[in-house]
């Protein structure tokens, strides 16, 4: 469970689309998955292959976290960190969002909460840090990453974690997390406390403790009832169920009628009004899972009143843990009627 903590200065408006963006180099395509699965159980910790962690950031998240480097977004200049500038949200997220703002140094390691989000099942936090070693390289950049354990009214939650980071300046690296959460009612407050370690050493945390609720924004979203089905090539076969939307974006909930889904499922499209969208897949959990809509296609227009979506899927990788971009369509496309 994740919240995205950011301070926010909410005159300035960043606009991603003027922003230059570069291929990534191989140290930071390795470092795609660095925050996924990074919230468990600490008496739980169990080390995995390369192979098996692999396999773990797929059940945990099908996109897992982007390391951006300097020059990825090279006119960004950081006056302020911010969920949605991050994400490259233009609405308004002040009313959704806890503030927390606080900052703790240890070791040579500033690590800031900014601001997080409870939106139903995720939390979203916001963080950076800043280490008086700064990041000069590519290798202290992707050896930066933070464990993150959670706690929910003095319980300790595990569940899975995805997100993104990017390298701001030569000292701070800025970080968006989703954190799953489950079976939390988003008409009440909650105390949540948050320790962060370096990777692989839990001698010295940096804790939070902060209380939020996501009741305003369950108040301002919709929710739409799907019905449509399509069959994977194991011959599974996987049904829509739910497709909501707010102001953070949308989801589509689907499930299947196997125990076990061994698909990355995609879907593509456009609105009536013609603009792409796309849905990617987020999490997966036993036969149940999440798709949520792909920022770098844009947002869904207010004006638009259908979307027709095609799936697409491609298997999990069974040994090399590598995943393959080979997807191919798996059903005709589907209507989701939005007015």
């Amino acid at each position: 469970m994740e919240k995205n903590i950011y301070t926010l200065l909410n005159e300035i408006e960043t606009d991603m689309d003027h922003y230059k963006r570069e291929d990534l180099s191989e140290f930071e395509k390795k470092r795609l998955k660095v925050y996924t699965g990074k919230l468990r159980k600490k008496k739980h910790r169990v080390r995995k292959t390369a192979a098996a962690a692999a396999c773990a950031a797929v059940v945990l998240g099908a996109v897992g976290i982007t390391m951006f480097s300097d020059q990825v977004y090279a006119q960004i200049k950081a006056v302020s960190y911010d969920i949605a500038s991050f994400l490259g949200i233009k609405k308004d997220l002040a009313p959704y969002k806890t503030v927390v703002s606080k900052s703790v140094t240890k070791e040579g390691l500033t690590v800031t909460l900014n601001e997080v989000i409870l939106d139903k099942d995720e939390l979203v936090i916001s963080v950076t840090q800043t280490s008086e070693d700064g990041y000069p390289t590519e290798k202290s950049q992707a050896e930066a990453s933070l464990d993150a354990f959670l706690y929910i009214n003095g319980r300790e939650a595990s569940g899975s974690a995805s997100g993104g980071a990017r390298k701001i300046s030569e000292d701070t690296i800025e970080s968006v997390i989703n954190c799953d959460v489950k079976n939390l009612n988003m008409d009440e407050k909650y105390d949540i406390e948050l320790k962060f370690y370096r990777q692989g050493d839990f001698d010295t945390a940096w804790e939070f403790a902060f209380s939020t609720s996501g009741e305003e924004l369950a108040e301002h979203t919709r929710e739409i009832p799907l019905y449509d089905s399509f069959e994977l090539p194991d011959g599974s076969s996987i049904t829509l169920d739910t497709y909501t939307s707010n102001d953070l974006g949308q989801k589509i909930y689907f499930s299947s009628d196997r125990k076990r889904i061994e698909y990355d499922i995609m879907l593509k499209g456009e609105d009536n009004l013609g603009n792409p969208v796309s849905f990617y897949l987020s999490r997966l959990e036993g036969n149940k899972g999440k798709l949520k809509i792909d920022d770098l296609t844009g947002e869904i227009s207010e004006d638009a009143a259908s979307l027709q979506l095609t799936p697409y899927a491609v298997a999990f990788p069974k040994e090399s843990g590598k995943m393959s971009s080979d997807y191919e369509q798996v059903g005709d496309a589907v209507e989701i009627k939005l007015q």
